[in-house]
Parts: C-alpha cells; sequence; structure tokens
C-alpha cells in the first residue's frame, strides 16, 4: 500500500491518509485507481479489518472515513450515540481515534481534513443533532466547524433571552480555545467574552454604579469598572455605526499615514468619523509602566500632527478631542528629571 500511495515508509497509516486525501469517492481517487489497478482491493481492505475493525458488507472510502468519525465521535460525547451511528462503533475504535487525531492535527495534511469533514457533515445530519442535544454534550467534540457555529449561536441566543449562566459561558469558551477550530472562529469567541463580560456587569450593578467619592471611585474603576471600557472598544465600529449613519472608526496611526486623495476618501460622506489612538493602552498592556508617560507624551504629538493633516487636507471639518478615561501608575514616587 505504501508503494501505490508512493510513499517512503511502510507505514499504513501514513499511506491510508494519502489515499483518502486524494478524494473519498473512488471514481475520483487516482490512487484508488492504481490499487484497482494492482488488483489490491481485497487487501486494502482485510488491513482496514486488522487495524480498525472495519466490518462494512458494502465497503467505501467514504464509510471508511465515517467510521473514524464516529468513533471518534464516541470517545468525547458526553450523551449516547443516536442509533444510526451505533452501528458503526468500532472494537478498535482508540486505533480510530489515533488516526484521525494524527490527520487533523498534521502539519501539512489537516487542511484537507478539514474539507473531508465538510463532505461527510451533511450526510450524518450532524446540524440536525447538535440543534437538539445541549452544548454540555458536545462541548470536547471539536471534528467539525458545524461545532463551533452552534455553540457560538447557542451562546448569543442565551444572552439574548436574558439567560446568566456566565460562569458556565466562560468555561465552555475556555475550553473551546484548546480545540481545532478555535484559529477560524478566535474572533467570534472574543467578541463573545467580552459580550459576556459586558452582561455580568449590567447583572451585577443593575441599580446602577453607586455615588462615592472621587478616591473610592477611582479606585473601583482601576479594580473593575475598566472591564467595561475594554468590552466595548474592541467594537467601537459596530457601536458608533448602530447609532450614526454615515460613520467611520479610523485607528490615529492609519490616519497619519494617509496620502491627501486617502484622507479625503475616508472622510467623503461622512457625518462622523472617530479616530481613535491606542498608543498608551499598548504601553500598559505590554506592562511596562515606567513607559506610559513618554507614551502620552507620544500621544499628543501624533493627535497635534492628525489636527494638522486634517485641517490642511479638509475644508469642512468640526473637531473634537476627548479622553474616555486616565490611567493609573502603581509606581511608588514620581521623580522629577
Amino acid at each position: 500500500m505504501a508503494a501505490l500511495a508512493k510513499r517512503p515508509t511502510l507505514d499504513f497509516e501514513d499511506a491510508l491518509r494519502v489515499i483518502l486525501m486524494n478524494s473519498l469517492q473512488e471514481d475520483e481517487n487516482t490512487v484508488w485507481q492504481n490499487i484497482v489497478k494492482c488488483e489490491s482491493v481485497d487487501g486494502f481492505w482485510k488491513l482496514t479489518e486488522k487495524y480498525y475493525d472495519y466490518l462494512a458488507k458494502e465497503k467505501s472510502l467514504q464509510g471508511l472515513f465515517t467510521l473514524f468519525i464516529i468513533n471518534s465521535l464516541c470517545s468525547v460525547l458526553n450523551r449516547t450515540l443516536p442509533p444510526e451511528w451505533q452501528g458503526l462503533v468500532s472494537t478498535k475504535q482508540a486505533n480510530c481515534v489515533v488516526f484521525l487525531d494524527h490527520f487533523m492535527h498534521h502539519s501539512v495534511d489537516s487542511k484537507v481534513y478539514d474539507k473531508l469533514t465538510e463532505e461527510i457533515e451533511a450526510d450524518l445530519h450532524l446540524g440536525e443533532y447538535l440543534e437538539q442535544w445541549d452544548i454540555q454534550d458536545y462541548e470536547q467534540v471539536d471534528l467539525f466547524q458545524a461545532v463551533d457555529r452552534s455553540i457560538i449561536h447557542k451562546l448569543i441566543n442565551s444572552l439574548l433571552i436574558g439567560s446568566e449562566e456566565f460562569t458556565q459561558y466562560r468555561e465552555i469558551i475556555s475550553l473551546r480555545k484548546t480545540k481545532h477550530y478555535y484559529p477560524e472562529f478566535e474572533n467570534y469567541y472574543a467578541a463573545l467574552s467580552w459580550a459576556i463580560e459586558m452582561y455580568a456587569f449590567k447583572k451585577k450593578y443593575i441599580a446602577g454604579i453607586p455615588e462615592r467619592d472621587a478616591l473610592a471611585f477611582f479606585e473601583a474603576y482601576t479594580k473593575e469598572y475598566f472591564i467595561m471600557d475594554q468590552a466595548y472598544s474592541s467594537g467601537r465600529r459596530k457601536i458608533l455605526q448602530s447609532s450614526v449613519n454615515d460613520s467611520e472608526v479610523v485607528l490615529l496611526n492609519d490616519l497619519i499615514s494617509m496620502t491627501r486623495i486617502e484622507l479625503r476618501n475616508t472622510f467623503k460622506g461622512k457625518n462622523v468619523v472617530y479616530i481613535y489612538q491606542n498608543v498608551i493602552d499598548s504601553v500598559g498592556d505590554k506592562g511596562d509602566e515606567s513607559k506610559t508617560f513618554q507614551a502620552v507624551e507620544q500621544a499628543f504629538e501624533e493627535i497635534e500632527g492628525a489636527i494638522r493633516n486634517i485641517n490642511k487636507n479638509l475644508t469642512e471639518a468640526n473637531i473634537y478631542i476627548t479622553s474616555d478615561h486616565g490611567f493609573a501608575s502603581s509606581m511608588s514616587l514620581i521623580f522629577k528629571d
């Protein structure tokens, strides 16, 4: 099999992966056609029986790949399998799981794995089952993109209907960070995480933030209230455009590097253009507070430069400069140069 699959080593798992990667449809699979020509079909299926207990009466490459999928699902699903899947449970389930895990996490071939699972997904009616099951039933499954789509959809709906299981939602998202498809859905999970923090904050302070003296409020902000600022900042554009028609959000650094034509195109037809800078925040995020004051000076210089650029190239522009919050310094002493 290794020779027919043109593999350098006598490793059936490696050869099998190459065969499946070519196509799950035998009539489109050039490697399979070579196996047929060499009259090695029976030998191939005997090897799949030996290593993976594939005993279907009508054997096919798609059926074999489905066997791997079902047994991998069985190993992580927190519920019983649907009746139509139970006949595919193998006595050599561990081998099936190992094969699919190696395939899924292969540095080169994982993209092909992703495509093959898309072909299998509809045949298994996976979407229908995910809709019926609770997230806890399949939160450990990472075989399909459909799993992440389902989890994200259900978490969004839970927040929208007023469900407040925030700790559980955080745990689910944290768990998904370790899964195969997380990079594909990272932005969605990040947005959900911030939404959860905002809903949790709202629940805690449903009666409003309590009035207190300036120092106490400052301390509360640095310990907790600042979370709300972080939560909305990642969604500036959507927040602005949901309230103001013909609006745009631009990073200050991007504006500074714009040509005159780019600047005019950015502002053309806009009622509001929100320009924000993150020089100070980026320094604070890196934990280098010793450079915070330098960052403030840099921010002032960049803002002044942006104003000059706008006034020079745009004839009609009203500029408002605001500060949404300050920052706290943990240095014990501030020395004067």
